[in-house]
């Protein structure tokens, strides 16, 4: 069977208790904005699958999972799929239920859908952050995963920063502390913003700069997209097209001037001098993208601010005793961050392709797209301004009894493709 159609091999336990048999669709969701992995499955069950427990039926019959198990959240989800072009494996690092949802009940069935998320999420509600940090900004990143988090550095992916910053905990969860952090953070080249993201191979601090420099995967071959699609059931050259039409999405001009995307005000405060400091920054038309070609925007758009923030530059806060220092100060790093992230999302697309467990949110990806022309001479090459690298933004595998697909959702800061002949 064609890579493009094909199924999973799939196990899958509660509590150790098996169900390949009775799942009927399984989903798993990565993402740069989400500091942890979720997933859901649905199943159906014809009772008889599990003794009840004795505190709950003395006679100890047999029941449903829901009922007999019980599920009531909480308990730890391992499973595998595998395909042909590789396996998405949970054993060690299981994930924990959420909840469950009673979706139809007849006399001889009922059908359920779990929802799954990963422990890190429980762990990050169970702890909350209290101490004084002073360091470079990635050190006081690895303290608190590794210390609140419990997560071990073979499961660790941290960028560095050239920033130091000091900041209290003030009794907020681990995530809210880092989700904060990496707005603030700035790598040793390039521009401030960072994502604090979970994927199936760990915890990622991840500048945005260095996720789209280090270039797609060496093992992943460019996914090609054209109309005349054909099937193929004796080998996987179909594994590396896109299957549906893309949903190309271009920037919004009004949200992006709402955003102060190409020129915004700040004006900052400096509560030692009782003073005021205006500062206007605009996009740059001659700027470099990260993929190393010029930003493609109407110069005219950054003409006047169109956003103004008040700030108040934060002195001394954290040193012992009187201190005028300013701790990693907003006029360095607030302006281009804002614009930093607003600039990721010039062009974003989402794609359906067949199931490939290797791809992460956070990698690079190359697409190809077909050029629309009546022209036959130039019909079958590809469309140089869409086609391109692009940054894995959220992905879902789904896996079905007969089918399995991956979802993503593309993004990238310029338009242009190199390398690609048309």
């Amino acid at each position: 069977m064609s890579a493009a159609i094909q199924g999973a091999k799939r196990f899958i336990n509660i509590n150790g208790l098996p169900l390949e048999g009775k799942i009927t669709n399984f989903y798993y969701y990565e993402s740069l904005l989400s500091p942890y992995v979720t997933a859901n499955f649905t199943y159906i069950d014809t009772g008889n699958s599990i003794s009840a427990n004795k505190e709950d039926d003395p006679q100890n019959r047999l029941g449903t999972i829901r009922s007999a198990l019980p599920l009531r959240g909480g308990e730890l989800v391992d499973f595998k799929f595998s395909t042909s072009l590789g396996d998405l494996i949970y054993k060690k690092n299981k994930l924990v239920v959420d909840g469950s949802v009673l979706l139809s009940q007849e006399s001889q069935r009922e059908g359920v859908l779990v929802k799954l998320l990963s422990p890190l999420y429980v762990e990050n509600m169970k702890t909350r952050v209290q101490e004084k940090f002073y360091n470079n900004t990635a050190d006081s990143v690895r303290k608190i995963i590794t210390q609140h988090l419990k997560v071990g550095p073979d499961r660790l992916d941290i960028d560095s920063t050239k920033t130091s910053y000091a900041f209290n905990g003030a009794n907020r969860h681990p995530f809210d502390v880092l989700v904060d952090l990496a707005s603030k953070s700035t790598p040793p080249e390039g521009d401030p913003g960072y994502f604090i993201f979970e994927t199936k191979s760990g915890l990622h601090f991840k500048s945005i700069d260095n996720l789209i420099k280090r270039g797609p995967k060496p093992n992943i071959p460019t996914y090609t997209y054209n109309a005349a699609f054909t099937s193929d059931r004796r080998n996987d050259s179909n594994a590396y097209r896109i299957l549906t039409p893309p949903d190309k999405r271009d920037q919004s001009i009004s949200e992006s001037l709402r955003a102060g995307m190409y020129s915004a005000t700040f004006i900052y405060m400096h509560p030692k001098e009782s003073s005021w400091k205006t500062v206007s920054y605009k996009l740059d038309d001659k700027k470099q993208s990260t993929l190393g070609r010029p930003v493609s925007f109407n110069p005219t758009l950054a003409d006047k601010p169109s956003r103004i923030y008040n700030l108040v530059i934060p002195e001394g806060m954290m040193d012992q005793g009187i201190s005028d220092n300013k701790n990693n100060n907003p006029v360095d790093y607030l302006a281009r961050a804002v614009m930093r992230y607003n600039l990721l999302f010039v062009q974003s697309m989402n794609i359906l392709i067949p199931c490939n467990p290797n791809l992460e949110a956070g990698d690079v990806i190359r697409c190809e797209f077909e050029k629309v022309t009546v022209d036959s001479k130039v019909q079958g090459s590809f469309d140089i301004p869409s086609s391109g690298d692009y940054l894995i933004l959220n992905l879902c595998h789904y896996y079905g009894t007969t089918e399995s697909y991956t979802s993503l959702t593309l993004v990238r800061d310029t338009y242009g493709n190199k390398g690609v002949v048309g």
